[in-house]
């Protein structure tokens, strides 16, 4: 088990396609994080306030509190 911290606020965390994702609130990114290091992979921009995720259809749904959208992430 590995304890990151994150730049700023996290809402939110899944585990899909093989990585964790963690949701940062005022940053409005997801980022994507190694489970067996920790180590940031990539950061995704999905907009104001992201929250809570859930994997389905090959994609990562990042939904946004503030506008009230939901944000596709291809895991492919």
């Amino acid at each position: 088990m590995h304890r990151v911290a994150l730049p700023g606020r996290g809402s939110g965390i899944a585990f899909a396609g093989g990585s964790v994702w963690a949701s940062e609130y005022d940053a409005r990114l997801v980022l994507r994080l190694d489970p067996s290091t920790g180590a940031l992979l990539t950061a995704v921009h999905t907009g104001l306030q992201p929250r809570e995720s859930v994997e389905a259809a090959g994609a990562l749904w990042v939904a946004g509190q503030s506008a009230g959208t939901v944000t596709p992430i291809p895991l492919g």
